[in-house]
């Protein structure tokens, strides 16, 4: 996750959850580096960098206007407790969001969430080799760990470029698009009448 102030005062932020469970500039599995540290903003790029897309994914996510301390917990609470190991990895992210996205309304633009300080996510991971099992298990994890959150912080629906499959019809709307979503219909309607563009959450 990106963090816009001074590193020393991010470490002292996250002490009191990191405390006695996670060293902070450990190794990660693979011997590269696993902690936190200071870098410009094409370093960081580089770092978030990501491997080739896994076979099979899900994503819930959330836009947060406040992320406390008993958030930032309850989140690292929720990591310990996934069920399964699955062959590719399962995680949360933050992205940092306003300041300059603040600059535009709302209906300014197609992409209506304003206001926000961050964008929560949530991913699953898994591959043709993982039980069925476990795949449930791990959303029904990832589904209980976003509704935890999203009752604890102020938020504002969802990324639509990050698709979740588990929003139901009616839900996704205005999750994705809130107020613009009625606008967005009707050039839909004069630019692709024939429906060319589409897929499940279009």
């Amino acid at each position: 996750a990106e963090y816009p102030d001074p590193e020393a005062a991010l470490r002292d932020k996250l002490a009191p959850i990191l405390s006695g469970r996670y060293e902070p500039d450990a190794k990660c599995a693979d011997g590269s580096f696993c902690g936190i540290k200071t870098q410009t903003y094409w370093q960081a790029q580089k770092t978030l960098e990501e491997k080739p897309a896994h076979v099979f994914m899900q994503e819930k996510s959330l836009f947060v206007r406040n992320f406390d301390d008993k958030a930032i917990e309850a989140a690292f609470d929720r990591v310990y407790r996934i069920p399964f190991n699955t062959n590719d990895d399962s995680c949360f992210k933050f992205f940092q969001t306003g300041q300059a996205v603040d600059k535009l309304a709302p209906g300014d633009t197609a992409f209506v969430h304003r206001g926000s300080q961050w964008l929560f996510d949530i991913e699953v991971n898994w591959d043709c080799e993982t039980p069925n099992y476990q795949i449930q298990a791990n959303l029904a994890w990832q589904q209980e760990f976003y509704q935890k959150i999203a009752g604890m912080v102020a938020n504002s629906g969802s990324f639509q470029n990050f698709a979740d499959p588990s929003l139901r019809n009616g839900e996704w709307q205005k999750s994705y698009y809130g107020n613009n979503y009625s606008r967005l219909q009707r050039i839909k309607r004069d630019l692709d009448p024939g429906n060319f563009l589409q897929y499940e959450q279009s």
